[in-house]
């Protein structure tokens, strides 16, 4: 039985990897989901100080992990 991967199939969706659309930031503090949503507030405030106004809350990512028990940011 042969399988092919879904990926290879023509109906699969292509990857979009035009990154000029994409800001990614490094070296961010660990906070949990109450503080990053103050945090993505702060973000918001910053980049519209530089006259980015079109980051907006919706969206801010961020990269999530489980330590002790709670969904913290990976910074």
């Amino acid at each position: 039985m042969d399988l092919e991967c879904p990926l290879d199939t023509k109906e699969a969706p292509k990857l979009d990897t035009d990154y000029s659309k994409y800001i990614i930031m490094t070296g961010l503090p660990v906070c949990d989901e109450a503080k990053s949503l103050k945090f993505n507030k702060l973000l918001i405030k910053l980049f519209q100080k530089q006259k980015y106004d079109f980051v907006t809350e919706d969206l801010i990512e961020h990269s999530w992990n489980i330590v002790d028990g709670v969904k913290k940011t990976t910074g």
